[in-house]
């Protein structure tokens, strides 16, 4: 019995090597995840490998040495957290905290910056029916209209500077624009940027709000996407793609000669043929309904002209079907069917036992990273294309709807800048809480 016990005892100690094999380190008395930072209910090898496998595969592409400085990376950083948040709270550093999220909050909502103060005025009175002696300690948390605007500033800035780090190691980038006018008939281009770099870490944000004055022709969009590239350094000759709504200005070859990557599904010229015939085999729904025998051949005209402007807008989708192909399925293409290039690698990548059963067992994003630089550099190239591209401009049509409802008639003056301001805060992907943390560090450091 006694064996038994020392045995159990000796399986729940935390071991050292399990920092660089599974990222985990032990913080009082805990197996705490370096990646994610959450800790396992039982401290056993078992549980703190599956977390790993099964939350933080990607990781498995560090090796040797890599790996060490990557775990040395992660603790550091969480020693450095640690040491912030357990340092003595004094109330105005709390209240400054409570300041930058309740000013996130704003922002996100939609509601002006001056709303700050009626959230104080809600916050003193609940304060004091409440909690009567911490009413003193609400009232210092600022929110007055020009406290909100930096507050504000301050995240946004500090989204941008993050882009501006991260774009320095994009191996391939995309974008995604889209024109639209805001209440004060000033014509607005939204551009984001979505990049990828070497180790398959994708960033996505908003790059760039851009007010186009007087005209809005394919010169004009062409200048305020190159401002935008500029102002982040981001090379030409690494974008892989812009998705646009297929507007004229949008599309001109003469104005964005440099800008033209259009990736969509073509239309099969046989519906105005079917059509212009009545022949309504293959389209059940629409045999049901009763037409005029000689208005036909007018509703085919209409598919026929809708399918030129497929052929016109969607003219390059062939020449990169057989990369998009390559990219779901590596195993079930046919090497003849894609480029020269990739063809010996593509052998050699489908006879890779070890890579098939990965692909089989982990998500698309999360099995390219474990493909080797070395082996497969093409195919790993091929894949960081693929994942930088954006699907549609979805993105720029929910961000202008948040345009409308920040700039409103009440909103109108609402400048540029800080439009850009509440719109990137609101379409981050990274965590409020992430970013809050480090202005409000730097505050700490040299408070105002």
């Amino acid at each position: 019995m006694e064996r038994q016990r020392q045995w159990h005892t000796d399986k729940r100690h935390f071991k050292q090597k399990w920092e660089d094999d599974y990222f985990f380190a032990e913080i009082s008395s805990k197996a705490v995840c370096l990646i994610c930072q959450q800790s396992v209910a039982v401290l056993k090898e078992y549980n703190i490998r599956h977390h790993y496998e099964t939350k933080h595969a990607v990781f498995s592409r560090y090796k040797g040495e890599a790996r060490k400085k990557k775990s040395s990376e992660l603790l550091s950083k969480l020693r450095s957290q640690q040491a912030t948040l357990t340092r003595p709270s004094t109330a105005q550093d709390c209240a400054t905290r409570a300041s930058y999220e309740i000013s996130a909050l704003i922002a996100k909502s939609g509601r002006s910056f001056s709303t700050g103060d009626f959230v104080k005025e809600c916050l003193s009175t609940a304060a004091s029916i409440m909690c009567p002696s911490q009413e003193r300690v609400f009232s210092q948390i600022s929110l007055s209209r020009n406290t909100v605007t930096r507050r504000v500033e301050d995240l946004s800035r500090d989204i941008r500077d993050q882009l501006t780090v991260k774009s320095r190691d994009f191996v391939a980038f995309s974008l995604a624009c889209d024109e639209s006018t805001d209440i004060s008939d000033s014509a607005q281009l939204l551009v984001f940027v979505r990049g990828i770099n070497a180790d398959m870490e994708i960033t996505q944000e908003l790059a760039g709000l851009e007010t186009l004055r007087g005209t809005t022709k394919g010169e004009d969009l062409f200048a305020a996407v190159s401002r935008v590239l500029d102002k982040y350094n981001l090379s030409w000759d690494k974008m892989v793609g812009i998705t646009t709504d297929g507007a004229p200005a949008m599309i001109g070859k003469k104005a964005l000669m440099y800008l033209i990557v259009v990736l969509i599904i073509l239309m099969d010229a046989f519906l105005f043929d079917f059509v212009s015939s009545g022949n309504f085999a293959h389209f059940p729904s629409l045999r049901d309904v009763n037409v005029e025998v000689d208005r036909l051949p007018e509703y085919g005209e209409l598919l026929s002209n809708l399918n030129k402007e497929f052929d016109l807008r969607f003219v390059d989708f062939k020449k990169t079907a057989g990369d998009m192909e390559l990219f779901p399925q590596p195993f079930s293409v046919s090497p003849d069917s894609v480029p020269k290039h990739l063809q010996m690698e593509l052998i050699e990548f489908q006879c890779d036992t070890e890579l098939r059963r990965k692909f089989v067992s982990l998500p698309l994003r999360d099995f390219y990273p474990h493909v080797s630089k070395q082996r497969y550099p093409q195919m790993r190239k091929n894949a960081q294309v693929m994942l930088s591209l954006f699907g549609s401009t979805y993105i720029c049509e929910q961000t202008f709807s948040l345009m409308n409802l920040n700039k409103i008639k009440l909103r109108g003056t609402l400048t540029d800048s800080h439009l850009q301001d509440i719109l990137t805060l609101s379409v981050s992907n990274n965590p409020t809480k992430k970013v809050e943390f480090q202005i409000v560090s730097k505050w700490f450091k040299n408070p105002f």
